[in-house]
Formats: structure tokens, C-alpha cells, sequence
């Protein structure tokens, strides 16, 4: 009796760490897509900071 016990703790507990451990992935996967998208942003206004601008900003 105590096998079949431990069989559905173990069971459990599999369950368990199969959950903690999907979420982890899915938070470390949002993690590193928004850190990405920030690099992105952050090279973009760095490539239009770095392009020369005409219009009302030039001097005549």
C-alpha cells in the first residue's frame, strides 16, 4: 500500500515540477523577446540619431 503511495506522490510531484518548470521556460522566453525588442528599438533610434536630418534642422 505504501508503494502504490509513493507511486502517486511521485506521480504528483512529476506533475509538479513539469508546471514550475513550463513556466519558467515560458517567463524566460518573454524575458529574452522583450529584451530583444529593446536592443531593436534601441539600434533603430540609434541608426535614425546617426542619419543626417534636412528639413527645418539645417542651417542656410
Amino acid at each position: 500500500m505504501s508503494q502504490q503511495f509513493n507511486d502517486g506522490s511521485l506521480s504528483q510531484y512529476s506533475e509538479d515540477m513539469t508546471t514550475y518548470t513550463l513556466e519558467q521556460l515560458v517567463q524566460w522566453r518573454a524575458a529574452l523577446e522583450r529584451k530583444a525588442k529593446e536592443q531593436e528599438e534601441k539600434e533603430r533610434a540609434a541608426k535614425a540619431n546617426s542619419q543626417p536630418q534636412g528639413g527645418a534642422h539645417s542651417k542656410s
